[in-house]
């Protein structure tokens, strides 16, 4: 089986959701197919990584995006006009030559489109191929989620916006021969919203062979946030959690601290109150889950799974989330973690947890990702929806 994948990011370093499932994925993938990946970035070592993991990458320099006066312009127009925003930004003529030349040299049976913004890529000159994509969350769910929570102008763009990011998938979507989704919950999402391509659950993973549980914590009361800056979702939980909650955990514990791990405070717009701790991107964060007495994730919009919940409840780790946070993770409040949407609620939590009484709750998360969302797993369901693909394409042939 020989599998083309084209990617808006490259799989490496892993240090994004969507990079941590692709590299996970990939590099235990290419031990049962061919693999080549074409993927915007210009960071070479990253070639000679997934060299070392056992598929080919091609990269492609991402596209510039104008600053100043033009780009204000263009932002303006493109959210009137043509594609999506976000569609827009990753347009390259230099993406479009290099996949047909991937196509031509590597002769692939099959091709993965990660990402839906992707999808603009001319499918039709690969007709003969089945085409897939991962839908690593759905792109207009969180732009409308976040257009209920904001006011005036911007919540008139950003519904547009939405609306628009929505007409483009179920568009694109309605092309392919198969959409991997990260749950259930997803695919009676896409269903509801017109999407008539078959769907098959393809979760989120956790490489639980190399994770081992930490100690959680040495005593002192500690949480750990874990997100990006570049998301936009994580930045608004943690603006909510650092508003709303963290002052009401400060209040009734003495020494609590937060942990921010994923993004600097240069790279946060705020608030900064006293409390917190700041580390930016690390290479490697099972030192701060081995402080850690909880983990947050007050996400209130986004969409997929949470691969930050399920690395928690790898590590051992208690976990404190709101109903969006947990969203199609297949895990019950109480008994693998605390479901809090409420500020109030949320602090009471994340209060009972740094004091330790979570353990029996985060060894049967310990459990249940071992079981459910193990990379294994996930990738021999992959396989098989791969294997699917090429068996209806014979029998239609």
């Amino acid at each position: 089986m020989r599998v083309l994948v084209v990617s808006k990011m490259a799989p490496w370093p892993p240090d994004s959701g969507g990079r941590v499932r692709l590299w996970n994925l990939l590099r235990r993938l290419s031990a049962h197919a061919e693999v080549m990946v074409v993927a915007f970035g210009e960071d070479d070592r990253a070639v000679d990584q997934a060299r070392a993991a056992g598929f080919d990458l091609l990269l492609v320099p991402p596209p510039k995006r104008p600053s100043g006066v033009i780009g204000l312009l263009r932002r303006v127009a493109g959210s009137l006009w043509g594609p999506p925003t976000e569609v827009a930004h990753w347009k390259s003529d230099a993406m479009t030559q290099a996949l047909a030349e991937a196509v031509d040299a590597f002769r692939p049976d099959l091709l993965q489109v990660e990402f839906y913004q992707m999808l603009q890529y001319g499918l039709e000159w690969v007709s003969h191929l089945p085409v897939s994509l991962t839908v690593i969350d759905i792109g207009w769910v969180p732009v409308h989620r976040a257009a209920r929570l904001s006011e005036g102008l911007k919540r008139v763009y950003l519904a547009r916006q939405a609306r628009r990011t929505r007409r483009f998938e179920v568009a694109g979507y309605n092309r392919l021969r198969a959409v991997w989704v990260m749950s259930e919950l997803d695919a009676s999402v896409l269903q509801s919203a017109g999407v008539r391509c078959p769907s098959r659950v393809i979760p989120n993973g956790v490489a639980v062979d190399e994770i081992a549980v930490v100690s959680a914590g040495d005593g002192s009361p500690r949480a750990l946030f874990v997100g990006s800056a570049r998301h936009m979702p994580n930045v608004d939980a943690l603006q909510w959690y650092l508003t709303q909650v963290h002052p009401l955990v400060r209040s009734a514990v003495s020494k609590y601290t937060l942990d921010v791990v994923g993004m600097s405070e240069r790279q946060f717009p705020g608030p900064h109150p006293e409390g917190v701790e700041w580390h930016g991107v690390v290479p490697d964060v099972a030192p701060h889950y081995d402080l850690a007495s909880v983990v947050v994730a007050p996400l209130r919009v986004g969409g997929g799974t949470r691969i930050k919940i399920l690395e928690a409840m790898a590590y051992g780790v208690p976990v404190v989330s709101t109903s969006v946070g947990i969203e199609g993770i297949q895990a019950d409040t109480g008994i693998h973690y605390t479901l809090a949407d409420d500020p109030q609620v949320f602090a009471a939590a994340v209060c009972d947890l740094v004091t330790g009484s979570g353990r029996e709750m985060s060894s049967r998360a310990r459990e249940l990702v071992e079981t459910q969302y193990s990379w294994d797993s996930v990738v021999n369901a992959q396989i098989a929806g791969y294997s699917a693909l090429l068996k209806e394409g014979k029998r239609g042939a």
